[in-house]
C-alpha cells in the first residue's frame, strides 16, 4: 500500500497553504485574548501556550501580552500543543473531542498536567468562535 507523501498530505489539507493556517489560527487566538476573562485568566494563572500545527505548518504563541504568528511564535510556553491543521480544524468546530484526538494520538500536550484543565477552560470560548471564523475564510468541510 503507498503511503501519501508530504506534499500529497498537504494537498488534501482544508488550508492550502500555510498562510491559509495561519490567518484562520491567527485571528481565532487574536479573538479568543479579547474575549471576557482570557488575557486575566492567562496571566493569573501564569499560563502560555504555543500551538505546533503541521501540514500546512502553522505556529501561534498565545500568552496574556499577545498572540505571534509564524516564526515569531516559537517562544517559552507553559504548554505545547501539537497537531496537525485539520485535527485543529475538526476540535475547534466541535467535530471531534480534544479527549478523542489525544488518546488517539492526534494531538501531544506538553507542560504541566495539573494546570491543563485551567488552560481548557480558558481556551473555552474558541469553540463559539472558530465557526464563525472558518465561514468567513471559506475553509472547506
Amino acid at each position: 500500500m503507498r503511503t501519501p507523501t508530504s506534499a500529497s498530505r498537504r494537498a488534501m489539507s482544508r488550508f492550502p497553504t500555510e498562510q491559509a493556517a495561519n490567518d484562520a489560527f491567527g485571528t481565532l487566538f487574536t479573538e479568543l485574548l479579547s474575549a471576557k476573562g482570557v488575557a486575566d485568566g492567562l496571566r493569573d494563572n501564569d499560563l502560555s501556550v504555543f500551538f505546533r500545527h503541521s501540514e500546512p505548518s502553522c505556529l501561534v504563541h498565545l500568552s496574556p501580552d499577545g498572540v505571534a504568528i509564524g516564526a515569531r511564535a516559537d517562544l517559552p510556553a507553559t504548554h505545547r500543543f501539537h497537531l496537525s491543521s485539520d485535527t485543529a480544524h475538526e476540535i475547534w468546530l466541535g467535530r471531534t473531542s480534544l479527549a478523542s484526538a489525544l488518546t488517539g494520538g492526534r494531538v501531544t500536550i506538553f507542560g504541566k498536567t495539573a494546570s491543563v484543565p485551567d488552560l481548557l477552560t480558558l481556551l473555552w470560548p474558541a469553540f463559539e468562535l472558530y465557526p464563525r471564523i472558518a465561514t468567513d475564510l471559506r475553509i472547506p468541510d
